[in-house]
């Protein structure tokens, strides 16, 4: 019961607080906001992105941060747990081909030219 009573009292003071002119809105960044009013704004105004391509990723320790796009032939993939890219498997090209050839057959539609994608 006391607990709750506790719990009453600074939640009416946090009310109280805020209608008294304790914050204002928009809550800025200090005061544990993003200072924005619209969404896209708020996720901006938090987000580590700042080129085009930026991917947001979580890293050890619970944190976000910037992971800036790859270049022409990297892929995505993990190492040590956190994302990261690397050039892609020599492989690859042949493996999408197979799987292209396999999508077709499964549709029955006939590929007319074979060869490796590159």
């Amino acid at each position: 019961m006391a607990d709750r009573q506790w719990i009453r009292a600074h939640v009416r003071q946090a009310v109280v607080g805020i209608g008294g002119g304790g914050l204002t809105s928009p809550v800025g960044i200090a005061d544990g906001g993003t200072g924005q009013t619209a969404k896209t704004a708020a996720f901006d105004a938090l987000s580590p992105i700042t080129t085009a391509g930026d991917l947001v990723v979580g890293v050890p320790g619970g944190s976000n941060t910037r992971l800036p796009a790859g270049t022409a032939g990297q892929i995505l993939t993990i190492v040590a747990g956190v994302p990261a890219w690397a050039a892609a498997p020599v492989a690859l090209g042949a493996m999408a081909s197979q799987w292209i050839e396999h999508a077709f057959a499964v549709a029955g539609v006939a590929v007319s030219q074979t060869g490796t994608l590159t």
